[in-house]
């Protein structure tokens, strides 16, 4: 499926930024912020999962079964591969989509993955996949009945 590339870039910017802790570092929990997961850095010529960041993405997995069952999770990607923004956005996304099936199939996840196109690169230039849990706000909206019931 081929989406207009106003509509890749408009997804692609309007992910949330996290401040990178290093490679396979977590950060610590802090109410109403993200929380790293797990990064992995994609060393291959191509955007598929190499068995390298397959292996990194296996290291995260116990990390899942900590996390509450309405989680929200977001599997952001970043790919530098493409001859133009709209093709890199594309790419980041292909790759955000691989690792969540991967972790789907290989692990049976069960969480909520949302993915992402990652706004931001790594400093050392590399093609990575980073996942965060980001907080509900729906959870802190209370709802409350004011009179009866209408049919």
């Amino acid at each position: 499926m081929k989406l207009p590339a106003l509509t890749l870039l408009a997804m692609a910017g309007a992910v949330s930024v996290l401040p990178d802790a290093g490679a396979g570092e977590w950060q610590a929990t802090v109410s109403g912020r993200n929380e790293m997961v797990g990064r992995a850095f994609v060393d291959g010529g191509s955007i598929c999962l190499d068995d390298r960041i397959r292996h990194e993405l296996d290291s995260m997995v116990p990390r899942f079964a900590a996390l509450e069952p309405d989680q929200i999770v977001k599997v952001e990607a970043f790919s530098r591969r493409g001859s133009n923004r709209e093709e890199q956005v594309r790419n980041s996304l292909y790759l955000a989509l691989e690792a969540q099936r991967y972790l789907r199939t290989r692990h049976g996840v069960k969480l909520n993955l949302f993915l992402a196109a990652a706004p931001d690169r790594d400093p050392t230039g590399r093609d990575f996949v980073r996942i965060v849990t980001i907080p509900d706000s729906f959870k802190a909206v209370h709802v409350s009945e004011v009179g009866p019931r209408q049919r």
